[in-house]
């Protein structure tokens, strides 16, 4: 099945450049038209300082947050330099220069726009000849909006009478924006893990669409930035989890608090420390937060092509790693186009197991880089897991580490959390 990357787009100015914003969950990303490629790093939707309560706070559970903005827009004519995100029912607009600043007074229900939808699912912004007008999108249908009139122009059209549609995207697609720098007489539809050019050609009687093509491999870094967004999002939702019952066990063991089972069978399971070692467990709660910390840094992670992996001395391009070492405060968790290969769970597990590594120097030895799958056979069986050879790269196995070593295990940390945000341990091949 198809891997849905974005939520909404929006054309934008950052940092004097033209950009666009990509928005999954509750995190963005940016793409610059001038370079052609997605920047570094993952940003947190909250960090734009939206009114209060107009974004959805994420819940303290194993999923992400669910969408928080359902489309967004650069606003023309007499609305220029305004943006708008919309979300559910209601919408809000902000300014960029000369930097990001919401206006509380304009959250709005959506119906001001008189659009013939209950809820919008995409929008973009025509060029050239369709300049005045912009495009709103729910499910099959769209609507014109005429900015210079400040209604719709029209009533709802099905997608598929825009020529050159691809049938795919007929019945609706996940986003929309409006091309920018060369790319700024086109508009782009994004749909699952691919998208569609949309050409606004000066004097033509319709503007028309392109074949879909892949989101990888056409924008640089975008599909694999968006996915590291969405598991860094899932994985912060993890460690927050994970810190709060680790917490309530220490108090527990200080006997102002409820006993916690689940933590006392993930620390023996991961860290291989007894129920009453109250100073392992502190130390384990510092290290996630640690980790939390490094996650929430909006520069912590970047993409990498393959020749820069290489040129990074990784030479087996893996899906994910951490340099440059020793760990400075340029350290980055890269990612490559093999990230996009990992399940969703194992991608989460990876953003955690990296940014141990970007804490911790003796955390890539033998004996403390540790899969959590390369483990004895009946902990193999146990989990319904094909026992791996032994392997000279590992001193010992995973359920047979000690407290001291497992404590700079990278996989320990991904795996106790995981453990404790479901609830289980249910750990399996990558």
């Amino acid at each position: 099945m198809a891997e849905h990357l974005v939520d909404a787009a929006l054309r934008v100015p950052d940092g004097g450049r033209d950009a666009a914003y990509f928005i999954v969950s509750d995190r963005y990303v940016v793409w610059d038209w001038a370079d052609d490629r997605c920047r570094d790093g993952v940003r947190a939707l909250a960090a734009l300082r939206p009114p209060e309560g107009f974004f959805a706070a994420p819940p303290l559970a194993p999923t992400p947050p669910g969408a928080s903005i359902d489309t967004a827009l650069r606003g023309k004519a007499g609305f220029d330099g305004f943006h708008y995100l919309f979300s559910g029912s209601r919408y809000v607009r902000f300014t960029t220069l000369p930097a990001v600043t919401f206006d509380p007074a304009s959250i709005s229900d959506a119906s001001a726009w008189q659009l013939p939808f209950a809820r919008v699912d995409a929008s973009f912004n025509g060029a050239l000849n369709r300049d005045d007008f912009c495009y709103f999108f729910s499910g099959p249908s769209y609507v014109r909006y005429s900015w210079s009139a400040d209604r719709p122009d029209g009533g709802a059209k099905p997608i598929s009478n825009m020529i050159g549609i691809p049938t795919a995207f007929a019945g609706g697609f996940d986003a929309g924006v409006d091309g920018g720098g060369s790319f700024a007489d086109a508009s782009y539809m994004f749909r699952e893990d691919r998208y569609v050019r949309f050409d606004w050609v000066a004097g033509a009687a319709e503007p028309h669409g392109n074949p879909d093509q892949p989101v990888q491999g056409n924008w640089v870094g975008l599909a694999e930035m968006l996915a590291a967004a969405k598991a860094t999002s899932i994985a912060l939702t993890w460690l927050v989890s994970a810190r709060g019952q680790v917490a309530a066990y220490l108090d527990a063991l200080n006997g102002t608090g409820l006993p916690q089972p689940i933590v006392a069978a993930a620390l023996a399971t991961h860290f291989h420390a007894g129920p009453l070692d109250a100073l392992t467990l502190t130390q384990v709660g510092a290290n996630l937060a640690a980790i939390q910390t490094t996650l929430a840094n909006e520069q912590t992670i970047r993409f990498r092509t393959d020749a820069e992996a290489v040129a990074d001395g990784a030479v087996a391009i893996d899906s994910a790693y951490t340099w440059p070492l020793p760990v400075t405060t340029a350290t980055r968790i890269n990612v490559t186009g093999n990230f996009l290969r990992r399940s969703e769970d194992n991608r989460v597990l990876s953003v955690i197991h990296e940014a141990w590594h970007a804490n911790d120097d003796l955390s890539a030895s033998r004996t403390t880089h540790i899969p959590e799958w390369y483990v004895t056979a009946p902990v193999a069986a146990l989990f319904g897991m094909v026992f791996q050879a032994d392997d000279p790269r590992y001193a010992t196995r995973y359920d047979l580490m000690s407290t001291a070593d497992a404590l700079h295990d990278p996989a320990a940390y991904a795996t106790f959390a995981r453990h404790l945000a479901f609830g289980a341990d249910s750990r399996a091949l990558p």
